[in-house]
């Protein structure tokens, strides 16, 4: 029966789905990482893993890689403080109030190798996603709902990221090439600019717009004027150009002619 709540056996190694190879491997280099020897905190943070990584199928990688870079050190925090790991509220407070913790010089100098163990182990802040896995170890189960809530929001940013990254790659044809390739360019950014409209800010819409018209496609500018405020229609704030033309820098006439009665419809 699937609950809210997956709870955690931490008693029986045969509830626990053996992860792949490649998986395994990834795991081990965190652990090994964070020096971490102890088989029985080794066997918890596996079967953590195991229990959370089949919540992620229907997310980017990255999410992947969180659970199980943050999932290692928060169990690492939470069962080997005696081992030199420092205290899992310390961790989670990353990114928030950590810099206004205590003033001792002693206690100073040792949140100061606290914070050098968890460089080097490449994590910076805890976010919300991160929140909810450091509750998991703490309590033995995840909440499958909270979850999935917070991965959706991260995953999303990171589809975001992706997307713009997509069209900045494209546009790169454009400033890199001294090549005759203006026709490579009109039908790379054209597709790429349909594919990650949901991402594409204003601004670069007029960059792509002026682009299109300085190469003689006014037809194509115009499309993609079009396009873009169907696709994104339902943000109403998108089209309030008092707000986003802040620094003038969407000059493009039709784009803020139609922007205008978008906002103003």
């Amino acid at each position: 029966m699937v609950t809210s709540s997956s709870r955690l056996n931490y008693t029986s190694s045969r509830d626990v789905t053996n992860t792949d190879a490649e998986s395994g491997e990834k795991l081990a280099e965190l652990t090994q990482k964070l020096d971490i020897k102890n088989i029985r905190v080794l066997k918890k943070i596996e079967q953590l893993v195991n229990i959370v990584l089949p919540l992620c199928a229907d997310y980017e990688p990255e999410i992947e890689h969180q659970v199980r870079h943050s999932l290692t050190l928060f169990s690492w925090c939470c069962y080997c403080a005696n081992d030199g790991a420092p205290p899992l509220e310390f961790v989670t407070n990353l990114g928030y109030d950590i810099w206004r913790l205590g003033e001792e010089k002693e206690e100073d100098e040792e949140k100061k190798l606290w914070k050098n163990l968890v460089s080097s182990y490449e994590y910076q802040r805890t976010d919300e996603l991160d929140l909810v896995l450091a509750e998991a170890v703490k309590t033995g189960y995840i909440e499958e709902e909270k979850f999935k809530n917070e991965a959706s929001k991260k995953n999303e940013k990171i589809r975001a990221s992706k997307s713009e990254g997509s069209f900045s790659e494209t546009w790169k044809l454009y400033h890199d090439s001294f090549d005759d390739n203006e026709e490579e360019v009109i039908a790379k950014l054209y597709e790429s600019f349909k594919k990650n409209v949901r991402n594409i800010t204003p601004t670069n819409l007029n960059g792509t717009v002026r682009l299109f018209r300085e190469l003689g496609e006014e037809g194509k500018a115009s499309e993609i004027i079009d396009f873009y405020i169907q696709q994104r229609k339902a943000e109403k704030e998108l089209f309030n150009m008092r707000e986003i033309n802040f620094f003038g820098d969407i000059r493009d006439e039709e784009i803020v002619n139609k922007f205008n009665g978008m906002y103003q419809a």
